[in-house]
């Protein structure tokens, strides 16, 4: 049984609907990549999740970035929820900047790109000046940089595809409407 129903006008997802869609996901894949690749790193220098217990040891408890050697999975656990909470509010604005400011004028997704580098970048290295001490320099800025680009490359390629794929409400409309005037037949 099939659920088509040629008759029914197609319902769009809301702009609202469409900006959660693009940053949930957005943020889910950005954040994880960025995750596995310093598990990938912790894993080959033989220190399972040193990265977030290091930064959550920092951010949670205090501790000197530069003297920390333990692996402690309750400051993993912390800096977790604290880490996919950025990657939220980075796939917020990233699927706002590709929808509604560039999406209809140009390249978004190089934008989209850069602006989320611009302000992961940006935001790690206020918090390692402020509320982690050191921890930048602890895991070494050619990694920080890394994970960020790749942050914003995942992310970006994410809603170019998912773009592509599921079109906002108006550009729906705007395929709807030009439907209806090609297969308009003339009145005599």
């Amino acid at each position: 049984m099939t659920t088509d129903q040629p008759d029914q006008p197609y319902d769009p997802p809301s702009k609202s609907g469409d900006l959660a869609y693009g940053a949930f996901y957005s943020a889910a894949i950005g954040g994880s990549a960025v995750a596995l690749m310093f598990l990938v790193i912790d894993l080959v220098m033989g220190r399972p999740l040193f990265t977030p217990s290091l930064l959550g040891a920092t951010l949670f408890f205090d501790v000197p970035a530069d003297t920390y050697s333990l692996i402690d999975l309750r400051s993993v656990t912390f800096y977790s929820v604290v880490h996919f909470a950025a990657f939220a509010a980075l796939g917020f604005i990233g699927s706002f900047v590709y929808q509604r400011v560039f999406a209809a004028n140009g390249p978004a997704w190089p934008v989209t790109a850069i602006t989320i580098f611009l302000l992961g970048q940006g935001g790690f290295l206020l918090a390692s000046a402020t509320v982690m001490p050191g921890a930048a320099d602890r895991l070494g800025h050619v990694l920080v940089v890394a994970s960020n680009v790749l942050a914003a490359a995942t992310m970006a390629a994410f809603m170019r595809w998912a773009y592509r794929q599921n079109p906002t409400a108006e550009q729906t409309e705007a395929a709807r409407k030009a439907t209806e005037r090609e297969h308009r037949v003339p009145t005599a």
